[in-house]
């Protein structure tokens, strides 16, 4: 399953009109609502979100960067 955010930019006529900034201000959109994992009065962040962030963060490194496939965003995890 894909995050809202990402399944959104599909919607409106993404990859087609799709820029550096926009894309990168999804990623970062979907990092901080992750953030709050991180933070040392929660408990451990989990294999799977730390995966998804990692993946999160190395988009960019895409030879596709900006316009990305749908199969290039990493799933939201479900636990």
């Amino acid at each position: 399953m894909y995050d809202e955010a990402v399944l959104n930019l599909y919607a409106n006529n993404y990859p087609n009109s799709m820029t550096d900034e926009g894309t990168m201000a999804v990623v970062k959109q979907l990092l901080e609502a992750t953030d709050w994992m991180g933070l040392s009065d929660t408990p451990t962040m989990t294999t799977a979100w730390a995966t998804y962030r990692a993946t999160l963060r190395n988009l960019e490194n895409s030879s596709n960067w900006p316009v990305l496939n749908l199969e290039e965003w990493p799933q939201k995890v479900v636990e």
